[in-house]
């Protein structure tokens, strides 16, 4: 509240003029009543703090009264607001906690998925080249299958040609069976000439 220090309470109506107000809407210590000396806070200690230190210790002016409960409610719930402030950067400091326990496991778990990664690339480039390796010895052994049918066609062709020289060759043989073996060194011509001449006669 401003007040105008000294400016009239009544206008100066009914010839009374308002003594000076000061800056708390109270009088000065410069006016003096001149009708009733026990009203002028000059000179009555009930009324002028400062000649009753008693009454300035306890009986504080309203407004200082109302100044301090309001200074004691903001205290109390700068308080509240500090205890929950505190509450809640605890809680924070909790869950920067988790999260960087998660972002570790999450790259021990990246760094799991990057190896199994490395190995799969790895197994699949060997079973690449195993595939390669197998498909390329099938190719081989298909064509080792065909040079054997090839070696078997000409071994039955051998043979046969074999057969049939000897089949030749035997054209003009005689055979001659049951004839006994003897102890005497004779030869194979002499015994069959020898048999010729004595059995067919001839």
């Amino acid at each position: 509240m401003n007040f105008n220090t000294g400016s009239p309470l009544y206008n100066n109506q009914f010839g009374v003029t308002s003594p000076p107000m000061n800056q708390f809407g109270g009088f000065g210590q410069q006016y003096q009543s001149t009708t009733n000396p026990s009203m002028n806070p000059t000179l009555n200690p009930t009324m002028n703090p400062t000649l009753n230190p008693a009454m300035s210790l306890m009986s504080p002016p309203p407004w200082a009264t109302g100044l301090i409960e309001d200074i004691k409610t903001i205290k109390q719930q700068n308080n509240i607001v500090v205890s929950k402030i505190d509450k809640i950067e605890e809680s924070v400091s909790k869950i920067t906690l988790k999260v960087e326990q998660l972002e570790l496991q999450v790259k021990s778990m990246e760094n799991s998925c990057n190896f199994i990664n490395g190995q799969f690339e790895e197994t699949k480039l060997k079973l690449n080249k195993s595939e390669e390796q197998i498909k390329m010895f099938n190719e081989k052994s298909n064509k080792f299958e065909n040079i054997l049918h090839t070696y078997q066609t000409k071994l039955t062709q051998i043979e046969d040609s074999n057969d049939k020289l000897e089949l030749h060759s035997l054209r003009e043989n005689l055979l001659f069976h049951g004839i006994k073996e003897t102890s005497n060194q004779e030869t194979c011509e002499e015994t069959i000439k020898t048999l010729i001449r004595d059995v067919l006669r001839i």
